[in-house]
């Protein structure tokens, strides 16, 4: 996030980083269950042919827009619980 940030917007680095992370988890869904043909058995639902590309990077777009939305309504929580900091450990 921070090296982008320095590139634009708060709103562009974090649109940037969701982006990039569902690109990597639909390359590691790729690799893994596709590009890798398993043997399976004929009747599980874990067959490449089943693997729905595109899933995990609609799920962090999804999750940029609910963040974006959060944070252009002040910090208002979607579970109904009002945003508390996080001791910091370092």
């Amino acid at each position: 996030y921070k090296p982008i940030r320095k590139y634009g917007s708060a709103t562009f680095a974090s649109f940037v980083v969701f982006l990039a992370s569902g690109l990597i988890h639909e390359f590691l869904n790729y690799t893994v269950s596709v590009y890798h043909h398993m043997e399976v058995p004929a009747d599980s639902i874990y067959k490449p042919s089943n693997i729905r590309l595109g899933s995990n990077l609609a799920f962090f777009v999804w999750a940029f827009a609910v963040s974006s939305i959060e944070r252009a309504l002040g910090g208002f929580s979607s579970m109904g619980i009002s945003p508390v900091r996080c001791p910091s450990l370092l």
